[in-house]
């Protein structure tokens, strides 16, 4: 694997292309080991170095069995980074230059890791601050109106606002499995800063022990392990009956936004010869939070605003309630047109 290593906000990071083009980028603030996923046929004993204790989290790759499982270590000591080779069989190089078996080295911004030989191309990271989002929706049974234009109408709200576009992800339907949502929060766990803001938004089913996903549940444990490991500040916005259940439990800087009726998930819409088929229609929290990104091209304080939530559900419809909890969040303004 070939990494490229460039500083940012104190962080450091490994950027590179995937073998589909796509340009990603793993952001490094602890002491990080790369290796290869293990398998017991490839087992190959020796001696690790002392260092390889300083190992805080790891980045594994499945397709270069030429990868040693414990390859190379990335250690920040004194402001610095410093790449450690853990005697790799297959050998650790820098710029084209081969570390010692063993050997270590001090990194600078540009320089060119190079682990084994996995094909991959590099680029260099920039270090803008960059927000994501993850909006998931099931439809489920009974089918309910309206997911798809809740989770398009969020789409496009978010990607108006600063640096959120193109990084808006998006599940629905048979798309929407548990694993498929925990992989995609784990990879943002890798891309996200300390200023960066995420968003996890559902609509759908839900019920007293979780989140309706297309092959069964959501927990609020398997969302919240999932979340602790995203860097910078996280909104939970829930669009489903007895969302209030993730109000407990919450990873830290997380503002959870529930919004549930006992009478089960609420759409609103106009009359409209579409309405059968779920055009026009949304949930009444999801359309609220929206009016109220579109109504303010400024940056908003969601736990300020939180009361005219409250306020636009009651005058709406009285059996719906909105809970919020946690720490402030912030959405950047919107993109100037």
């Amino acid at each position: 694997m070939s990494l490229q290593v460039a500083k940012t906000n104190g962080q450091a990071s490994l950027v590179f292309r995937d073998l589909s083009g796509s340009k990603r980028r793993i952001i490094l603030d602890k002491n990080t080991h790369l290796g290869r996923v293990p398998f017991p046929e490839h087992r190959s004993p020796r001696e690790l170095p002392p260092v390889f204790k300083k190992a805080q989290i790891a980045v594994l790759v499945e397709n270069d069995g030429h990868i040693s499982r414990n390859h190379a270590l990335l250690v920040r000591e004194d402001e610095q980074w410093v790449l450690h080779d853990l005697n790799s069989l297959n050998g650790t190089r820098v710029n084209g230059e081969s570390l010692p078996r063993g050997g270590e080295r001090t990194l600078r911004s540009g320089d060119i890791i190079k682990i084994a030989h996995t094909p991959l191309v590099f680029s260099p990271h920039e270090g803008e601050i960059e927000n994501f989002a993850l909006l998931v929706g099931n439809p489920g049974f009974p089918p309910l109106r309206g997911i798809e234009n809740d989770i398009d109408s969020m789409q496009d709200v978010l990607s108006d606002r600063k640096n959120f576009p193109g990084n808006v992800s998006t599940l629905s339907r048979d798309k929407a499995t548990r694993e498929a949502i925990l992989n995609m929060l784990e990879s943002f766990a890798l891309i996200a800063t300390n200023e960066s803001s995420f968003v996890f938004y559902y609509a759908g089913h839900g019920g007293i022990t979780g989140l309706s996903v297309f092959d069964g549940t959501l927990t609020p444990k398997d969302l919240y392990s999932r979340l602790v490991n995203i860097r910078g500040k996280k909104l939970v916005l829930l669009d489903s009956c007895h969302s209030s259940v993730f109000l407990d439990g919450r990873s830290s800087n997380t503002l959870v936004i529930s919004g549930e009726s006992p009478k089960g998930h609420l759409y609103e819409g106009p009359v409209s010869t579409m309405l059968s088929d779920g055009y026009y229609v949304q949930g009444y929290l999801t359309r609220a939070f929206i009016k109220l990104l579109r109504g303010n091209s400024g940056r908003i304080n969601l736990k300020e605003i939180a009361a005219e939530l409250e306020k636009y559900h009651k005058l709406r419809l009285h059996d719906v309630g909105v809970a919020v909890e946690g720490s402030t969040f912030s959405i950047t303004s919107a993109i100037e047109r």
